[in-house]
């Protein structure tokens, strides 16, 4: 069986993007908006992440425990990536 997550990424009033991802790295389609100054994000598995104008998440970014609420601070245009581990 895969593992395999469904992440809602929040940005520009409550804009979802949600990012399906499992062992190999899975980015946003598009960028945070310019109005974008953070997001929030929570996720169903343990992962990684990583934030970028073209990301690629590893297994050494910064950790994302299964449930955990986290919030950063982002550019706009940028986006995000996650991987599981």
């Amino acid at each position: 069986m895969q593992n395999k997550s469904v992440l809602p990424v929040i940005g520009e009033m409550a804009t979802i993007q949600n990012v399906t991802f499992t062992g190999t790295s899975a980015a946003t389609t598009n960028g945070f908006g310019n109005e974008v100054d953070y997001i929030e994000f929570t996720t169903d598995a343990d992962g990684y992440y990583a934030i970028g104008a073209s990301p690629t998440a590893t297994t050494n970014d910064r950790r994302v425990w299964a449930k955990e609420r986290i919030c950063e601070v982002v550019d706009p245009g940028q986006k995000i990536a996650f991987i599981t581990g």
